[in-house]
């Protein structure tokens, strides 16, 4: 999500595209180069990845807000409500989805709730593809409302070929790969000897979830 974040702000895909065509644009790409100070970063479906996300965008000095059912009291950001999220909505000037698949959100981010972000928005989905109304993402972002979308999710997945997201402007897909890292088997592997080792101490676990 930071890397989509930054590569959005510093117009890389654009600067990409540009290369492929063998044109230097200065005049049209400089003005649009952004930094993330500033920016209103709502994260719905706070919890671990929301927290080492909220960590990672302290230094960018971006103001940052996560949205769960229930505050736990030990967030490093200020947490609001879910029955909150269509008021925060309207401020946000990028929107990242962390929700995972559960009963009562499907489509939860829905032509209505594109409507209610202010327009230019970004937005940003790495939790579930079933908590999105995809055709609506695809409406928003061909309105020019939502500025541009990164889905490491879809539903269903893998994406078919015909599906109408894949050439939606300024929408950018990724195979579910997001948390994934070239020595992720070696890495769970030494985490769980890690906890295996506190539970035979006595010790609070990582990551514990409940």
């Amino acid at each position: 999500m930071l890397s989509f974040m930054l590569a959005s702000a510093r117009q890389l895909p654009q600067a990409m595209a540009l290369q492929r065509e063998k044109r230097w644009d200065f005049p049209a790409l400089r003005p649009r180069v952004r930094i993330l100070e500033g920016d209103d970063i709502l994260i719905v479906g706070y919890g671990s990845i929301g927290a080492r996300l909220a960590e990672l965008l302290e230094p960018f000095r971006a103001n940052v807000i996560g949205v769960r059912r229930r505050a736990r009291g030990d967030e490093r950001i200020p947490i609001r409500s879910m029955d909150e999220l269509d008021e925060l909505l309207p401020r946000a000037d990028h929107v990242v989805n962390l929700l995972p698949s559960a009963k009562g959100i499907e489509r939860l981010f829905n032509a209505e709730r594109f409507a209610r972000m202010k327009r230019g928005v970004k937005f940003y989905n790495v939790g579930r593809g079933d908590t999105v109304d995809q055709p609506a993402l695809r409406q928003a972002l061909e309105s020019g409302h939502v500025a541009s979308a990164y889905l490491d999710v879809t539903t269903p997945e893998p994406l078919p070929e015909d599906n109408p997201l894949w050439m939606a402007p300024n929408c950018w897909i990724t195979p579910h790969i997001a948390g994934g890292a070239q020595d992720e088997q070696r890495r769970l592997v030494r985490h769980f000897l890690a906890n295996f080792a506190r539970y035979r101490r006595g010790e609070p676990l990582l990551n514990r979830l409940f």
